[in-house]
C-alpha cells in the first residue's frame, strides 16, 4: 500500500486521475502529461449516496457511485489517487534537529508516539520535510507528520476494489491543494492562504513563495448555517441549499458528467441565510490567519484563494475582502496548456481531485 507519497510532481504514467469522495458528490479529474506541463483531459461527478460517507464506506451503493463517477471521467484505466477526510487523518507540524534524511523516518515515528494518543502500531505514518526553519537561533527541520488509522486505509483500498478500480495511493488534502496552487505562476509568489470550502468543513493552508507553511482544518463549511437555527432546516439540502453563481462551471477537454451540474448545490435561499453563512466562513478564516501569524511571527498573508464546492457562494469573495482587508480570488489560473493554448476554466469544486491527480504527473 502507498499512503502519502512525498509531495513532488512525479514523472510517470501518461494518464492519472484524482478521486475526491465528498459528502454530497464524488468528483474525478483525469490529467495527462504533455511537453509543457499537464492537461485536464476530463472530469466526472456523481452524487454520493445519502448517509453513507464518511462513516459507512462499506456500502455497496457507495462503490457503485464511485464506479459511475470514475466512468464519467473515462478514468477507469488510469492510476487513481484519493484522499481520506480530514477528520480521519491526524496531522501535526513538528520540528526536529537537522539530521540526515535516512534518520528522519525513525525520528518522526518517535515524535508520533509522543504527540498522538493512539498506538503507533494501529496507524499508517508518513511525513514530508517542509524545509529548514530557525528557532531560537538554531536551525531546525520543519516536518509535516501525517497518520491515519491502518483500518481506515485498508477500508479505502477495499472500497475501490469493490468498485472494480485500482487505487494507487491515498493522499492528504492539504498536499493535494498545495500541488494545485504551487509553481507555474499560479500564485505569483508571496505569502498566500488557500481555503478549500466544503459542506461541513474546510481545509486551510498557507504557502510562502510556493512552499507549504502550515495546515489547519476548519470545522465550518457551506452548510454550517443551515443547522444554526431551526427555521433554516426547512431548506432542502438534496436540492442544494444555497445561492450559487451558475457561470462557475466549465472544464477542459472532453467533459463527462453524470447528470450533475459541475458547479453543484445550485439553489435559492434567502439573502439573509446566505450572508450569515458567508460571515461564519469569513470568521473562521480570520481565526486561522491569526493563528498563522502567531505561529510564524512574520511574513503576513498577502492574499487569499478560495476553492472547493462552496467557493462560488454569491458575494463570499467580497465579504472576506471587506472583513479581512485582503484580496480574494476564487478558483484557479494557469492550469496548463493543451495544443499551445491555456486550458479552459475548471470549476473550483474540483480542486482536491485535481491535486490528487497531479501527484503522478
Amino acid at each position: 500500500m502507498q499512503f502519502f507519497k512525498r509531495f513532488k510532481l512525479w514523472h510517470g504514467k501518461p494518464a492519472v486521475a484524482g478521486v475526491h469522495i465528498g459528502m454530497k458528490h464524488i468528483r474525478v479529474v483525469k490529467v495527462e502529461r504533455n511537453g509543457e506541463g499537464f492537461s485536464v483531459v476530463s472530469t466526472g461527478i456523481h452524487p454520493t449516496p445519502a448517509g453513507v460517507f464518511p462513516d459507512d464506506i462499506h456500502s455497496a451503493a457507495l462503490a457503485e457511485a464511485l464506479t459511475l463517477a470514475v466512468r464519467a471521467a473515462d478514468a477507469g484505466t488510469a492510476a487513481l489517487a484519493t484522499v481520506i477526510p480530514g477528520e480521519k487523518a491526524i496531522v501535526r507540524h513538528i520540528r526536529l534537529p537537522v539530521m540526515p534524511e535516512k534518520e528522519v523516518g525513525a525520528a518522526v515515528r518517535w515524535e508520533a508516539e509522543r504527540h498522538i494518543p493512539v498506538p503507533v502500531g494501529e496507524l499508517v505514518i508518513r511525513h514530508a520535510a517542509l524545509g529548514d526553519v530557525s528557532g531560537g537561533g538554531v536551525k531546525q527541520l520543519h516536518v509535516l507528520l501525517v497518520a491515519a488509522p491502518r483500518k481506515t486505509v485498508q477500508e479505502y483500498y477495499a472500497l475501490f476494489q469493490r468498485a472494480g478500480l485500482r487505487l494507487a495511493a491515498i493522499d492528504l488534502q492539504a498536499i493535494a491543494l498545495w500541488r494545485v496552487f504551487t509553481g507555474r505562476g499560479k500564485t505569483d509568489g508571496g505569502t498566500v492562504a488557500i481555503v478549500n470550502i466544503g459542506s461541513v468543513s474546510s481545509q486551510f493552508i498557507t504557502m510562502r513563495d510556493d512552499h507549504l507553511q502550515l495546515t489547519r482544518m476548519l470545522m465550518v463549511g457551506g452548510d454550517v448555517s443551515i443547522d444554526a437555527k431551526g427555521e433554516d432546516k426547512k431548506v432542502n439540502r438534496a436540492d442544494g441549499a444555497i445561492a450559487m453563481q451558475k457561470d462557475g462551471g466549465g472544464i477542459s477537454g472532453n467533459a463527462r458528467t453524470a447528470g450533475v451540474n459541475t458547479g453543484d448545490d445550485v439553489g435559492k435561499v434567502t439573502a439573509g441565510l446566505e450572508r450569515r453563512r458567508a460571515k461564519e466562513i469569513a470568521g473562521a478564516i480570520r481565526d486561522s490567519l491569526n493563528w498563522y501569524h502567531a505561529e510564524t511571527r512574520g511574513n503576513p498573508v498577502e492574499r487569499i484563494i478560495i476553492c472547493g464546492s462552496w467557493a462560488n457562494l454569491t458575494g463570499l469573495s467580497g465579504l472576506i475582502t471587506a472583513a479581512l482587508g485582503l484580496p480574494v480570488d476564487a478558483g484557479f489560473r494557469n492550469l496548463g496548456v493543451r495544443n499551445g493554448e491555456p486550458v479552459k476554466k475548471l470549476d473550483p469544486s474540483f480542486a482536491t481531485a485535481l491535486g490528487l491527480a497531479l501527484r503522478e504527473v
